[in-house]
């Protein structure tokens, strides 16, 4: 033990607990590296929750009507154009992705056959300005001929929806189109599907249905017809800064109370 100072080693006589306290390890290792381990946990700790926060995140559903329903609006034949419009409630979500009940015949249409968009509210109550798209070029499933199936079709960019407005949500074909149908049930008919609804307490609610006959112009009110078409709007959660927050204000107020204890000691 010649040459070696008897603080480098714990006393036979020491309490076994000193060695795990913060005094005793800053006594020991140094004020500097002390800091420097509090410093690298807090950095593991910002990279867990950064981690965490970047994970893709499931749709949240705001709005619709679970379930098919057991007939269809035809497209190509009977419209044009059908529309089915929301008012969102007082909180502003980002889109992620529309959740729509089809049936196709064969062939399905093409990408530059079938448009199924969002617009802002327009004029009269209608569907006014083109706003964006729904990727029907990658649907979840796949487009199938002679299907009737609930198909989740991807915003095509990003959007805000802001709070307390109106959109729609137009499907449309071209006059190449082959037909295909928009499903829906009123309750008149006996159909599971009635009027979308919130879902997950959003606050969003219906606002009406609008259609464009085939080979004509203008938008007529069809809300009384077809209040039940099948879709559901899903957006992106909430982002979780709130806990990001949260988990940097307990890391200082940790450092805050080791460093009270060791004032407190000295």
């Amino acid at each position: 033990m010649m040459g070696r100072h008897i603080d480098d080693v714990p006393s036979s006589f020491a309490p076994a607990a000193e060695w795990t306290t913060d005094n005793h390890i800053e006594r020991h290792l140094g004020k500097d590296r002390y800091m420097m381990r509090i410093a690298v946990r807090t950095s593991l700790l910002s990279l867990t929750l950064l981690v965490a926060l970047s994970a893709p995140a499931n749709a949240l559903e705001i709005f619709g009507n679970p379930g098919l329903g057991n007939s269809g609006r035809n497209l190509g034949n009977d419209y044009d154009k059908l529309a089915q419009g929301f008012t969102m409630g007082g909180t502003a979500y980002d889109l992620s992705s529309i959740d729509i009940g089809l049936r196709f015949d064969s062939p399905v249409p093409t990408t530059s056959e079938m448009f199924i968009s969002l617009y802002t509210n327009g004029v009269g109550n209608n569907p006014g300005t083109l706003i964006g798209s729904f990727d029907t070029a990658n649907p979840t499933p796949a487009f199938l001929a002679n299907d009737n199936n609930v198909y989740r079709l991807n915003y095509s960019g990003t959007l805000s929806l802001a709070a307390n407005t109106t959109y729609w949500v137009v499907v449309e074909t071209t006059p190449t189109s082959p037909l295909f149908d928009w499903f829906y049930a009123s309750e008149a008919s006996g159909g599971a599907l009635s009027v979308p609804t919130e879902q997950n307490s959003s606050g969003v609610a219906y606002f009406g249905t609008r259609a464009v006959e085939a080979g004509t112009s203008p938008w007529i009110n069809v809300s009384a017809n077809y209040p039940g078409l099948r879709y559901s709007i899903n957006v992106v959660p909430e982002p979780s800064t709130y806990a990001l927050g949260i988990a940097g204000t307990l890391v200082m107020g940790t450092i805050a109370r080791r460093k009270n204890r060791k004032t407190a000691s000295a």
